[in-house]
């Protein structure tokens, strides 16, 4: 994102304590300056209190975090780099909650035809061309209120969400046995 690499912790513990954090590679910090390959590289630049940070992915110049606990906190993060420091890497003061679920876990993100998609155990969608309340830059950004649910399935835990050909693949299953694939 923005020309720097980075990277969701997923369970365990992080450099604060807690798991849910994310780093990002200053690869001139040390050893090869043109690789992430050293602890000394990496920095802190969002540390949330839940379990794990899923996934992370860029939408319209906005890096998008899904986290979760295994609770009821799977939540989109939504770093804006130009709030504090540096306007082109997510800094710690650079995090906003853009969705609040009562998902376990927010798995995946994915951008397809202009839209962001979200998955836990159902899919939810933001089109910020919708924007009515231009809470935060306009058409850019997911806020809070412009979440939606796309598809509420039978069964748990949509992992996989792809892009074919045009169309949008989700697939969902969990412990119960239930497999399907959504088009």
């Amino acid at each position: 994102f923005n020309g720097k690499l980075y990277s969701g912790s997923l369970g365990g513990t992080g450099s604060s304590g807690s798991a849910g954090e994310v780093f990002v590679c200053y690869s001139n910090s040390s050893g090869n300056v043109s690789a992430c390959d050293n602890n000394l590289d990496w920095a802190s630049s969002f540390n949330n209190t839940l379990n794990s940070i899923n996934v992370l992915r860029s939408f319209n110049g906005r890096l998008y975090a899904g986290a979760g606990d295994n609770g009821s906190n799977g939540d989109v993060w939504m770093c804006r780099p130009n709030i504090t420091g540096d306007d082109k890497v997510c800094d710690t003061g650079d995090w906003i909650k853009s969705y609040d679920t009562s998902q376990i876990n927010i798995f995946n993100i994915l951008p397809h035809n202009g839209i962001l998609y979200a998955t836990g155990d159902d899919i939810f969608f933001c089109n910020p061309k919708a924007n009515s309340t231009n809470l935060w830059e306009g058409l850019k950004e997911c806020d809070p209120d412009e979440w939606s649910l796309s598809f509420n399935g039978a069964g748990t835990d949509i992992l996989p969400l792809e892009e074919f050909n045009g169309k949008l693949y989700a697939g969902q299953g969990g412990s119960s046995g239930v497999g399907d694939v959504y088009r």
